[in-house]
């Protein structure tokens, strides 16, 4: 079977975000199926592409046909350069799309949900159906953040929410909260099924673990014996990672120096967080940048809690609750 997948955020393991559809692709591969990743260059800096044609670059990734179009988006950007990379990419993906051939089902997965125009366009065309993966809410969860507020937008949205649903021919949700959001839009529950967030437990055994890299960062953050709390990922406005320096700060006027908070990754939010670091003279939080060789299994190896926070909590614990 020949796979069409369209991801806007597709990454590798040498990245620093979530590699689901890496995971899901090269599974899909290794059963004998033929993956084209329709995606940006966003998270492929540190992959070597082996031809550029018409802005197009190739790779090929463990057996993966990537192809991606050349993207400027980074977690720093704010809301209007944001809706222009995506509306850029729902050209693009139905551009790049629509060269591929001899297409048995296409594959979209969200953010952002405008990833759903080109599959129900290019199902068209291609006469092919359409499964939809929905890894986060939208319009619900930017709306509930406040990034949204017009109200024919929101309407526009939740338009365009309910007619990728009803279009595609199946739908996964990552949790049984997302599921239901999806169900109360009036869509059968025959159609969804639920394919939680997972982790490939393999890339975490010792064999796949750099020791030195490993020694490095504890001997640099002097994390030596120390109860280890991580953050690893992005540091954007959705993240609220400011009260984990909040806590840092009170762990250190109570004189406790067993607890060590380390924060790794990038995003919009960061320079604000190392400011405030540096104005509370924190001595146990610390902000790293990840290289692309610290992927997160080094990272969480010697990690003791590993933190996820989404700041709309009420959406966050309605829609990822089980």
């Amino acid at each position: 079977m020949k796979i069409l997948y369209l991801h806007q955020y597709f990454a590798t393991l040498t990245s620093s975000t979530a590699v689901r559809s890496y995971v899901f692709a090269k599974h899909f591969v290794e059963q004998g199926h033929e993956v084209v990743m329709v995606t940006t260059d966003s998270f492929m800096k540190s992959e070597t592409a082996y031809k550029e044609e018409q802005g197009i670059k190739y790779y090929n990734i463990d057996g993966i046909d990537v192809r991606a179009v050349a993207s400027e988006y980074s977690n720093y950007m704010g809301k209007s350069a944001r809706i222009k990379e995506f509306l850029n990419f729902m050209r693009q993906a139905e551009k790049v799309g629509k060269q591929v051939e001899d297409v048995d089902i296409i594959f979209a997965t969200s953010t952002p949900l405008t990833i759903g125009i080109p599959a129900m366009r290019l199902s068209k065309k291609l006469k092919v159906p359409f499964v939809f993966e929905v890894r986060d809410l939208w319009p619900e969860a930017p709306i509930e953040m406040g990034y949204i507020r017009s109200k024919p937008m929101i309407y526009a949205l939740k338009k365009l929410e309910k007619r990728i649903y009803k279009k595609a021919s199946y739908i996964i949700s990552l949790s049984p909260g997302m599921e239901k959001g999806v169900l109360d839009t009036g869509i059968s529950k025959e159609k969804v099924s639920v394919i939680s967030n997972l982790a490939d437990t393999e890339l975490f055994q010792d064999k796949n673990i750099d020791e030195s890299l490993r020694e490095e960062i504890i001997q640099k953050y002097e994390l030596q014996n120390k109860f280890i709390m991580t953050h690893i990922g992005a540091m954007g406005e959705a993240n609220g990672l400011e009260y984990l320096l909040r806590g840092a700060d009170i762990l250190q006027k109570q004189g406790n120096d067993d607890i060590a908070i380390l924060i790794v990754g990038d995003g919009k939010t960061k320079p604000g967080l190392e400011a405030y670091a540096k104005e509370h003279n924190l001595k146990k939080c610390y902000l790293h940048w990840r290289r692309s060789e610290e992927t997160s299994s080094n990272l969480f190896k010697f990690s003791k809690y590993h933190d996820y926070k989404f700041l709309a909590q009420a959406y966050f614990s309605d829609k990822f609750s089980k």
